[in-house]
Order: structure tokens, then C-alpha cells, then sequence
């Protein structure tokens, strides 16, 4: 999803893609104005295979301007690097466990750089009040690591 401008929230409303589980190459944003959650598009995303990458990355959110959370909550697997640059409403970016997600066999590494800072974010930024040591916004703990049952072979999803 690339440069879509003079958009705000309410466009979004009503604009969700649940059948999209998986995705065999790459996941990208880049300017991409009004959007306020990653998750309220891919509710259901569980895994980024990385198997073609853009610029090295395989989970990137780039200048997406509005953005607060990425709340992807059904993700367990991300096969490659992630890339989270200039998005200055981002938090919960430090209550993911990214190495619970990402594949160090595929070059999983963490690229972080100009979102918010965790003390800025309008609402607290931690996982106490949910009871758990992860989370992906306020309402939603992080599930546990991938493994090769959690991570099907390609077709099993279908």
C-alpha cells in the first residue's frame, strides 16, 4: 500500500481484508495518510514469508503518518527484517517481542528509527493492566513464538 494522501480515518471505516492470512512475499507501507492501525485491514495476517524482500525488508511501515499501533494480532511469523521509519504517531513498537516473530534464519533483524518516543505515546504504553509481558496495543496481548507447526507449509492455509 503505497501513497495514499488526503485521507483520514473515516475512510477506512468499514475496510477490512479477513481473509488475507498470509502473505508469501513482502508486507509494505509507505505514505499512507489516515490510517490508525494495521490490524483494523489485515485482521486475520499471521504470517509474512519473506520469500522476495523490498530494499532487504520484509515487514516495512515507512512515513505512514497517522498510524498508533500496528496491532497486527494474529501475527506469529515474519521471515525476515523488519523496518518501522519516520512514523511519528507509532507506539507499541517496544511492547512487541520481535524476536518471538522474526526469523533469524531469514535475516530477522529490527530497523527502528523516528516513531514516537515510548513516554510521548497519548496512552500508556505497556502490558501490565493485560497481564502479560508482550502486546500489541492496549487490548491485545502478543501470542507466543513461531515454530514449524505454527507456520504451515505453503497450501495448508488455503
Amino acid at each position: 500500500m503505497m501513497l495514499v494522501k488526503q485521507i483520514s480515518a473515516s475512510n477506512y471505516t468499514g475496510i477490512s481484508f479477513p481473509a488475507l492470512r498470509e502473505i508469501t512475499g513482502y508486507f509494505l507501507m509507505y505514505r499512507v495518510n489516515g490510517l490508525l492501525s494495521v490490524g483494523q485491514l489485515f485482521p486475520n495476517l499471521r504470517i509474512i514469508r519473506g520469500n522476495d524482500h523490498f530494499y532487504g525488508s520484509t515487514f516495512t511501515l515507512f512515513e505512514v503518518g497517522d498510524l498508533l499501533t500496528i496491532s497486527l494480532t494474529n501475527l506469529v511469523y515474519i521471515g525476515g527484517r523488519v523496518t518501522l521509519l519516520l512514523n511519528p504517531d507509532l507506539c507499541f513498537v517496544d511492547t512487541i517481542n520481535w524476536n518471538e516473530i522474526m526469523d533469524p534464519n531469514k535475516g530477522g533483524a529490527l530497523e527502528v528509527l523516528g516513531n514516537q518516543y515510548k513516554t510521548k505515546c497519548s496512552v500508556m504504553t505497556d502490558c501490565q493492566e493485560l497481564k502479560c509481558n508482550y502486546c500489541w496495543d492496549l487490548d491485545n496481548c502478543q501470542r507466543g513464538k513461531w515454530d514449524s507447526i505454527s507456520v504451515p507449509s505453503l497450501g495448508e492455509l488455503a
